[in-house]
């Protein structure tokens, strides 16, 4: 049903190609409105960024920066918990939600945005977004595209870090210093890398010391923080240790 909205989400080349896109997608599936907020690695937690494309009422998307509600708001902290789309209407089910998590809903209703469907979406390097297909009428069944708007909302989330990465700088350390925020995170003293990688230990300092400037991080444990949230330190899979679970119908 949704094929050719898929190839033109998936070969949009600017945010207003997606946008244009997105937009023909949410009428198709029966919605009014719809919300991708994303946020991006290598930032602070304690002030993370939040970006955000939508067609909402502009007075809500007003009073929702203005009154901070990323912190009250159920949708976001329900994502964050978890992969399952969320159902707008039965969220005052979960049994833990933020303070002032219903104000939120109620306050989105006087606006219009009165029922829905959120997609988590999580990327390759520490990337994080949702989703979400609104609609002003409570008795719309947001569920019966639940299957095809799940593959649409990944979709739309590949493209849009695509389409904004191209806009952003690389990453900004070189394979040494990223080895080194390995070994370190792992545990390792300076002297220790010093000896795996066959490294005088002043070279090792030298590179932790490079990363942590260009990551804008306090100290070694803060590089090794940022950079992992930002997908930078990757497992190391030849050395996995695989334990299979075999099917009794095996």
């Amino acid at each position: 049903m949704f094929d050719k909205y898929a190839e033109k989400l998936s070969s949009a080349e600017t945010t207003k190609e997606l946008i244009k896109s997105l937009d023909a997608l949410a009428v198709s599936a029966g919605f009014s409105q719809y919300r991708l907020g994303l946020m991006l690695p290598m930032q602070r937690l304690g002030k993370p960024h939040l970006l955000i494309f939508s067609n909402c009422n502009p007075d809500w998307v007003e009073n929702y920066r203005h009154n901070r509600f990323a912190s009250k708001d159920p949708i976001l902290y329900l994502a964050m918990q978890q992969n399952t789309p969320i159902v707008w209407s039965v969220i005052d089910q979960y049994d833990e939600l933020p303070i002032g998590a219903n104000m939120v809903m109620d306050k989105a209703k006087e606006f219009g945005l009165v029922n829905g469907i959120s997609f988590s979406l999580r990327g390759p390097h520490g990337e994080f977004g949702v989703l979400s297909f609104i609609t002003e009428q409570m008795e719309t069944n947001v569920e019966i595209h639940k299957a095809d708007l799940l593959l649409m909302a990944n979709i739309v989330f590949d493209t849009a870090l695509r389409i904004i990465n191209d806009k952003r700088r690389k990453c900004p350390l070189t394979d040494r210093e990223i080895e080194c925020l390995f070994w370190c995170g792992e545990g390792k003293t300076s002297a220790d890398t010093a000896v795996i990688l066959s490294l005088a230990e002043t070279t090792i300092n030298f590179h932790l010391k490079n990363a942590i400037q260009k990551l804008g991080a306090t100290n070694r444990s803060n590089a090794i923080l940022i950079a992992g949230m930002a997908g930078l330190l990757q497992p190391q899979l030849k050395e996995a240790e695989v334990e299979d679970e075999i099917s009794p119908n095996a």
